[in-house]
């Protein structure tokens, strides 16, 4: 994530989760408000945590803390996840998720040449 976006996501009503380690940030994930005509929903997203320090139920906490810091009035929490992450898949199922019958269609829009990327490790 470019420097520039991490400043939307602060400055927007995305919440973000941080796991440190000893200071360091291991994991992260973002709890996003999403209005419908059904209600507030939120969608997680980005649920990341760096290889050396999964199993070990960080992820968990993240999505716990976010689902718990969500208004009330929430209906659902939407998370989408590639169909390669079975092991997070399985986490997804025990904490209550399930499969959607919705796909996702995604449209790329042409890249800003003016956009600078910085990569975080």
């Amino acid at each position: 994530m470019g420097r520039g976006h991490a400043g939307d996501v602060l400055s927007s009503p995305t919440r973000v989760y941080v796991a440190r380690v000893g200071g360091t940030i291991v994991g992260l994930t973002l709890l996003v408000p999403h209005r419908h005509f059904g209600g507030l929903r939120h969608h997680l997203e980005d649920v990341v945590v760096d290889a050396a320090h999964r199993r070990r139920g960080i992820a968990r906490r993240l999505l716990d803390a976010a689902m718990a810091d969500a208004p009330p009035q929430t209906v659902s929490f939407d998370l989408r996840s590639h169909r390669s992450r079975e092991a997070a898949h399985r986490l997804y199922l025990r904490l209550g998720f399930v499969p959607s019958d919705t796909a996702v269609l995604r449209r790329h829009t042409p890249p800003d040449p003016s956009t600078q990327f910085d990569v975080i490790r």
